[in-house]
């Protein structure tokens, strides 16, 4: 992208019009390849029964050190459409920028050490600070059609739901700010969370909600936490196999919530006490889930949340074959392991007996995954969630 940014930054009519030209012809059909005639710069507007040569942008020439929300007035006062006029005022202002940014860059000529691969404390501060205020010089420029660029947009629908434009620069600055908060605790921390740690993250999120509560409404605030609280997010991770309708994943939602709030803050040195009532309270709130989805929906949850089945499903996926095969080869898995347990246990068996008949289960279980999954399939599984094939190799006999 950077050689189509320089190109559009220096956007000289002149020197770089068939660039120009590819633009507006990639977006707009009716925009014909610029023409220069003599020392003149133009663009040739295909107006059906005519042919008249017009300088659409109004200007020779559009310099990177021009004033971005001019360039922006003249873009627009030309009908040149909007999201050509938000590209050019995006490229113009990242390359005002480019400088510093790249000057707070890790050095990562040192790629053999940590230092070398990350950024410094004081450099994360500086591409925040530098962050803001280029996003605030590219709204100054382009006013309310900043809110409605498409990245923009789905980024706040993500993250909020439905929201007034008078609400989300007050809603960025809160969540930026404690989103700043937390990652410099998660980065002195470096992969070593002490008790200190936990209670800093929980109360950053604590009064997080405060203020966000402050500008919400209760169902703005409801849209929110079921869009980017740390319960959905974990409840989304959990459930990506289990694939819940909105009216499911409402009510897990709010179950789930409940509980996390409660225990929010729990210490990892709870007493004995404390971890008997949380014990309680979770076999509580799968009770009410069980309630809440019907015993074959339960079902299909709890399985859901299993690893080996997580794991299988993004394998059935990766490989394009139905949901069901992944259901097929998890049943199969418990079948086996289930008749490899009692193989083990069996005490009539002699040790080669014993060998013989595990054998014959692994070619069995082998046999039918691969009918399932394929040869690429199995291999796969045997390295990501098939640990239980390894487990039906015979046993060294001892004598």
């Amino acid at each position: 992208m950077k050689p189509a940014i320089t190109l559009l930054l220096a956007l000289s009519l002149t020197a770089n019009v068939a660039l120009l030209g590819v633009v507006f012809n990639r977006s707009l059909p009716s925009w014909r390849q610029p023409r220069a005639s003599g020392t003149a710069t133009t663009l040739r507007v295909a107006t059906p029964g005519t042919s008249q040569v017009v300088d659409p942008v109004g200007m020779k020439k559009i310099r990177p050190e021009d004033e971005p929300a001019n360039v922006a007035k003249r873009l627009r006062a030309a009908g040149i459409p909007e999201r050509i006029v938000t590209a050019v005022i995006t490229a113009q202002i990242r390359d005002r920028y480019a400088a510093r940014r790249a000057a707070l860059q890790p050095d990562y000529s040192q790629y053999w050490t940590q230092s070398g691969m990350t950024t410094s404390a004081q450099a994360r501060v500086a591409q925040r600070e530098l962050w803001r205020e280029e996003r605030q010089e590219l709204k100054n420029a382009l006013g309310d059609a900043y809110y409605s660029t498409p990245g923009f947009e789905g980024a706040i629908k993500r993250q909020f739901g439905e929201i007034p434009k008078n609400k989300i620069d007050a809603l960025q600055s809160i969540t930026e700010d404690y989103q700043d908060l937390s990652s410099d605790i998660y980065h002195s921390a470096n992969g070593v969370m002490l008790p200190e740690d936990r209670e800093k993250l929980a109360f950053l999120e604590a009064e997080k909600r405060k203020d966000l509560a402050g500008i919400l409404t209760p169902q703005e605030m409801e849209n929110y936490e079921l869009r980017s609280s740390k319960t959905a997010n974990s409840l989304r991770s959990q459930l990506r196999a289990f694939d819940p309708s909105e009216k499911e994943f409402r009510s897990l939602f709010a179950l789930q919530r409940e509980y996390d709030q409660k225990y929010s803050n729990r210490r990892p040195d709870e007493d004995a006490a404390a971890r008997q009532q949380r014990t309680a309270d979770s076999a509580a709130l799968q009770a009410q889930i069980k309630t809440t989805l019907g015993e074959a929906r339960y079902a299909e949850y709890q399985r859901a949340k299993d690893g080996n089945f997580q794991q299988l499903a993004s394998l059935t996926a990766r490989l394009e074959l139905p949901k069901e095969t992944a259901v097929a080869v998890y049943d199969l898995s418990k079948d086996m392991q289930k008749r490899a347990q009692q193989i083990n246990n069996d005490s009539k068996l002699t040790p080669e007996q014993r060998n013989q008949a595990l054998s014959a289960l692994a070619g069995e279980a082998n046999g039918k995954i691969v009918a399932a999954l394929g040869e690429r399939g199995l291999e796969a599984y045997r390295s990501s969630g098939g640990w239980w094939l390894r487990n039906l190799a015979p046993r060294p006999v001892i004598r």
